[in-house]
This record gives C-alpha cells, sequence and structure tokens, in this order.
C-alpha cells in the first residue's frame, strides 16, 4: 500500500467521483484509476462501486477510509509540524467534548487558541463519554474531553476539572429551600435531569446510589442548554455540576444550593496510549484548563444561594 494510493482513496470517498478527485489532486482520471485497481488487488476485495452516478464505497471502502484518514491526517500534521519555523504552531486538531463542557466553556477556550495559533484547524465534535472514547480509539479523534472513564484502560488522562454536584434553580425558586439540602432525607422533586443515554447522568446515577440516594426525574431532556431553560423559567430543580449551566449562574437567572451528600465529578482530557500526543493537542489542554479554571473562580465568587 503506497501513501498515494491513500491519497486517491480519500479523495474518492470524499469527492464521490474520479473526475472530481482528479481535479483535486490534479491529476488525470486514468491515474486514480490504476492506482485504485492495484489497491483493490492487494486488499483482495472491491473498494467501490462503479455507477452511472458515481463511486459508491463498499463497506470495505468505508472500512478503509475510516482506518486510514486518520493515517493520512497524522502524516500531514506531522509534516507541517517538523516544517513550521521554530516557536510556531502548525497542523490540525480534532476534538471530541461532551456537552456538559461545552456551554461557555469550549467557545471560550476555542476562541483563545484560535487567536494564539492561527495557523491550527480544528474540528470540534460533540457526543457522549462511551462514543468520544470510541472515535478516539479509532484515532479519529486527537483528544476526547469526557466524563472520567475507568483507569486502566488504553487512553491516557489528564484532569480537566473537578467539581460538586450542586441543585440548581431559578433565582425566584431559591427561597423554597433553607440551606443546604440533604438529599438523603429529603429527595427533590420535581426534577429535571439528563437521561440514562447521557454521560453525565451514568456518572451521577454511579455516585448518589453509592450514598443511598435514588434520583426520580419528572423530565429528562440530554440537552443541558434546554434543562437550564426549563428550570430559569419554571419550578423545576435540576442536580448538575455548576459548570454545566455556567452561563445562567453567572447572568443571575440561576442560583446554586449546596447538597449533602458532597458528590463530585471529573472532566479529563483522554489521549490514546498508541499514539504520541501533537503540539496542538497538548496546548488546547494547558488552555482549556486554564479557562476551566476561570470559570470555576468566577462560580465561587458567586457562591451558593444566600438563603
Amino acid at each position: 500500500m503506497e501513501l498515494r494510493q491513500i491519497q486517491y482513496l480519500i479523495a474518492l470517498f470524499e469527492e464521490g467521483s474520479v473526475t472530481r478527485a482528479a481535479r483535486r489532486l490534479n491529476i488525470v482520471q486514468p491515474a486514480i484509476s490504476q492506482q485504485l485497481s492495484k489497491l483493490e488487488d492487494e486488499l483482495g476485495q472491491a473498494l467501490f462501486h462503479r455507477t452511472p452516478k458515481g463511486m459508491v464505497p463498499t463497506q470495505a471502502g468505508c472500512d478503509a477510509y475510516r482506518m486510514l484518514r486518520p493515517v493520512l491526517q497524522g502524516l500531514e500534521n506531522a509534516r507541517q509540524e517538523l516544517s513550521a519555523p521554530k516557536g510556531a504552531v502548525k497542523g490540525h486538531l480534532s476534538i471530541g467534548v461532551v456537552s456538559s463542557i461545552t456551554n461557555n466553556t469550549l467557545s471560550e477556550t476555542l476562541l483563545r487558541f484560535n487567536a494564539a495559533h492561527p495557523e491550527v484547524t480544528i474540528r470540534a465534535t460533540g457526543g457522549y463519554t462511551s462514543d468520544l472514547l470510541d472515535l478516539l480509539k479509532s484515532a479519529q479523534l486527537d483528544i476526547a474531553i469526557v466524563n472520567s472513564p475507568p483507569k486502566g484502560g488504553p487512553f491516557d488522562q489528564q484532569t480537566i476539572l473537578e467539581e460538586d454536584f450542586a441543585l440548581i434553580c431559578a433565582a425566584d425558586q431559591a427561597r423554597k429551600f433553607d440551606g443546604p439540602v440533604n438529599l438523603v432525607k429529603a429527595p427533590i422533586e420535581p426534577l429535571v435531569l439528563p437521561s440514562i443515554r447521557h454521560g453525565l447522568r451514568g456518572v451521577m446515577e454511579s455516585l448518589f446510589s453509592a450514598h443511598g440516594v435514588e434520583l426520580r426525574s419528572r423530565i429528562e431532556i440530554d440537552e443541558l442548554s434546554v434543562i437550564e431553560d426549563v428550570i430559569s423559567r419554571s419550578e423545576y430543580t435540576t442536580i448538575l455540576p455548576p459548570t454545566a449551566v455556567n452561563k445562567g449562574l453567572l447572568n443571575g437567572s440561576l442560583v446554586c444550593i449546596d447538597i449533602k451528600p458532597h458528590i463530585a465529578r471529573r472532566i479529563v482530557a483522554a489521549t490514546s496510549h498508541s499514539r504520541p500526543i501533537n503540539t496542538p493537542a497538548r496546548l488546547f489542554i494547558k488552555m482549556l484548563q486554564q479557562t476551566t479554571s476561570e470559570i470555576l473562580e468566577k462560580l465561587q465568587l458567586i457562591g451558593p444561594a444566600k438563603i
């Protein structure tokens, strides 16, 4: 398998026709057809169906694209890093981020990172922890910002933040609570929570059940910004890490109230054991740690609701 064959395969998969792929690569069409045939002979299976409407990838073609696209991107990253002037940062960065870290924190970090390193291109993907770790494992992501997975897996982990869960409600609902809430003695209702599909709910269920606390939701919503909107305009409450709804807390539409027992979640930047972390990824992790630290400091200045 030659590098140019990988390049032709990727271009053909993404363009959907030999004509467009040849134009993109600035080569003649027979060169693509010839190298594709050699690659299919080497692999022993067809990678595309040739149809009147274009080239349609087979399952083998889809698998080849999935496995080889990160290889090509890694080579391009290496070329850019090695050829960059001393001190300059170039390359491409693929990031996967769970939703509980995207509300304000991610956008602020992306803006800062782009200002500091304008020659790095970035692709950010949202998703659940398990899905993002699968993408990281298959080399489709450089970093996965996720709820802490079990240690001992095929990932390195750097802590981004650790914070306690809190009871979150609309500012005009805080008077209902007389100081910190003991969830063991008095379950809170009505609650809006993420569903069990959401990685954060899985973390919550595991941690709270260990203390004998059963979380009963009246409404389940996986989009945290929607939860934030619902509780800001109703009597509903939620139990979440404050950074997950930091916009509402910082603008005063929401308040957080301490709960007992104190339960904390941990967000990490996961990278693969099998692939060395590149310079853009290392710098992004450091900047995300700084941004989340600043937001936590602002939330701590607000503090829990004063009853």
